[in-house]
């Protein structure tokens, strides 16, 4: 187990806890890209295995999850299933807008950014989360693609760049 001595006394962010493996010299505390006010995160090789908490009766580490969307509905559906799949999309959704910990970032890509659609069955879930601060990150080429710019209405038109950024600095990514 590894503790800091009181805030204040290095220039990095307080970090009250470490668990598991000591930081190596490697590893580097960052503040978070996709979210102002985050809680820093360890990255770097000799962050494996450390667990950052950010108070001492923490027992829990912070585990930022992005969401992956490739499709406008949940899972594999056939086309007569199709609004099923749209509809638990939406259940999937609304379940991360009362979640006690937001996610990192919600990406849409390839035919996922038809659910930020006007007309979307999901689109409401989309507003509520960008409202609780979650960014809603949308491939621009695959906005393009689909000559669907006019019809965007949630959401924030990223090239990829942003989105591989979003992905790689989350501590889990999770495709639907």
């Amino acid at each position: 187990m590894f503790t800091h001595p009181s805030p204040g006394t290095y220039d990095q962010p307080y970090v009250s806890k470490m668990e598991r493996f000591p930081i190596s010299h490697k590893a580097k505390i960052r503040e978070n890209p996709t979210r102002r006010g985050a809680p820093p995160r360890i990255r770097g090789p000799g962050a494996v295995g450390a667990r950052l908490t950010t108070s001492c009766n923490d027992e829990e580490p912070i585990m930022d999850t992005a969401y992956l969307v490739t499709r406008p509905h949940l899972g594999h559906v056939a086309p007569e299933d199709l609004e099923f799949g749209q509809k638990m999309l939406g259940k999937f959704l609304g379940q991360l807008v009362g979640a006690p910990e937001p996610p990192e970032a919600i990406c849409l890509y390839t035919e996922g950014v038809k659910a930020a659609l006007e007309g979307s069955p999901v689109l409401g879930d989309l507003e509520q989360l960008e409202a609780a601060g979650v960014p809603i990150l949308l491939c621009g080429t695959c906005i393009e693609h689909y000559g669907v710019a006019d019809r965007v209405r949630v959401g924030e038109v990223v090239d990829m760049q942003r989105i591989a950024i979003a992905l790689g600095g989350a501590d889990k990514v999770v495709t639907v």
